[in-house]
């Protein structure tokens, strides 16, 4: 799943810690289900829209599957992602979604990943283009001033003889 790497790179391995490197649906519907990395990445892509993120739950709560997850650190972040990315026009699913093995909800999440990649790289390649700009615009500055200082001093030695 290209969407994971992206993910990995994205929010750091070790706030993906969760994610394997080559998830199955089942372990990506696993990985995201507690909201933190779907509320980092955000954050990565528009830095503050997610304002508040629950790191480190008191309440830990022993699922079946054996992965601990807190509900409040669930259904906060969870939520605070949903509705950073309505604000945002990201596709958005239900929260009660994650639990559920929905193959369609599995799909949006995704779209909403690959969307957010997309504006992530895209962002970063203008940033890039921008500097570069810039680097080259002020590499001329630097030899504008050069050529006006000599023409000065051209003029001076004009006036002095």
């Amino acid at each position: 799943m290209p969407n994971c790497e992206w993910l990995r790179k994205t929010v750091g391995v070790v706030a993906a810690k969760d994610l394997p490197d080559a998830p199955s649906e089942e372990e990506f519907r696993l990985g995201l289900r507690n909201g933190l990395m779907l509320c980092n990445a955000l954050n990565k892509v528009h830095p503050g829209a997610v304002p508040k993120v629950v790191v480190n739950p008191g309440d830990s709560v022993i699922l079946p599957d054996g992965a601990a997850l807190s509900a409040y650190q669930y259904f906060e972040n969870v939520r605070n992602y949903l509705v950073a990315g309505q604000d945002l026009g990201l596709p958005v699913f239900e929260a009660s979604d994650l639990e559920q093995v929905l193959k369609h909800s599995l799909r949006t999440t995704r779209a909403g990943m690959e969307f957010m990649q997309m504006k992530y790289y895209e962002e970063f390649s203008n940033l890039g283009q921008h500097l570069y700009s810039l680097a080259h615009a002020a590499s001329n500055y630097s030899k504008v001033l050069m050529e006006n200082r000599k023409l000065y001093n051209q003029v001076q030695d004009l006036r002095v003889a």
